[in-house]
């Protein structure tokens, strides 16, 4: 009994392995187990801002889908610019939906990007030539990235900085900025880790204020860059505890080897970008906090 009960076992195992389908992107198509499901062909590179994968039937050359290379330019120190993938379904109620660009994987190939949408472990999106609804439905859930939803957390971010009060303190005491770890500020989207940079507490009679995200880069093209966060009362945002929200942002490029440079300051509070005075490229950070401690947002 023992024996048949394991025989069995080895049998639907030895039946399931074999079941499994073995999809393939790559010289143009999108095979399952050897036979061409789709054909595909792109247009702009790696690097372009307007890169598009377009997925055809192999029998009527229909545009089954189009994926999107999309940048994550989302203006929020909250979330790490990277990029996604966009699929376009050309189905009855042209549908899309997002996929992450995987930790690690950098800009990679054609035949690469659709094995995002087309692997074994996936939900078959085309059958015989057409798209599955129902496989499409079960990859959104399953599989898809809620980009919306991300757009909503920036949102509340965003309506933080405009309602948010300031912590109380003496503004006439002068700034200390004290080393801190990068885990004081809550990252809310991570593809891949940002730049190196150091982060600091930013204090008024001992009082923490806000915060300093500071990255400096020397050599023949030396270049600076600053994030400033407002300390907060904690509140959570898509089960992220968020204590400090980005209001500003300053990048700076000293020409011609002159380290002095007008710096300017771009406001998250108000989308509007401020021109804040003469200083050294990679020390602005008493400029840039003492600006907006002037102007009631820090």
């Amino acid at each position: 009994m023992l024996k048949t009960i394991f025989l069995g076992f080895f049998i639907l195992m030895f039946v399931n392995i074999n079941a499994q389908k073995k999809v393939e992107c790559k010289k143009g198509a999108i095979s399952v187990d050897g036979k061409e499901i789709a054909e595909f062909d792109g247009k702009g590179g790696a690097f372009s801002s307007s890169r598009r994968i377009w997925v055809l039937s192999p029998v009527t050359k229909d545009t089954l889908l189009v994926v999107h290379q999309i940048t994550n330019f989302l203006d929020n120190p909250l979330i790490e610019e990277d990029y996604l993938f966009r699929a376009d379904i050309y189905d009855v109620e042209k549908s899309s939906f997002y996929v992450k660009n995987p930790a690690g994987w950098g800009f990679v190939k054609e035949a690469k990007v659709l094995s995002l949408f087309f692997a074994d472990d996936l939900p078959l999106l085309i059958e015989d030539g057409k798209l599955s609804a129902s496989a499409i439905k079960t990859f959104k859930e399953q599989f898809g990235y809620n980009f919306q939803q991300l757009k909503n957390y920036i949102k509340q971010v965003e309506d933080s900085v405009k309602a948010g009060k300031l912590v109380y303190r003496d503004k006439s005491l002068p700034l200390q900025f004290v080393p801190a770890q990068k885990t004081i500020v809550s990252r809310l989207y991570t593809i891949t880790p940002p730049n190196d940079y150091t982060m600091y507490y930013i204090k008024q009679g001992g009082i923490i204020i806000g915060a300093l995200q500071k990255a400096v880069k020397d050599g023949s093209f030396p270049e600076a860059y600053y994030h400033i966060y407002r300390a907060v009362e904690k509140f959570t945002i898509g089960g992220t505890n968020v204590t400090f929200i980005p209001i500003s942002y300053t990048g700076a490029a000293p020409k011609a080897g002159n380290p002095l440079i007008k710096a300017q300051l771009y406001s998250y509070a108000d989308k509007q970008t401020y021109k804040i005075g003469d200083g050294n490229y990679n020390s602005l950070e008493t400029l840039i906090s003492n600006y907006l401690i002037q102007k009631d947002l820090l």
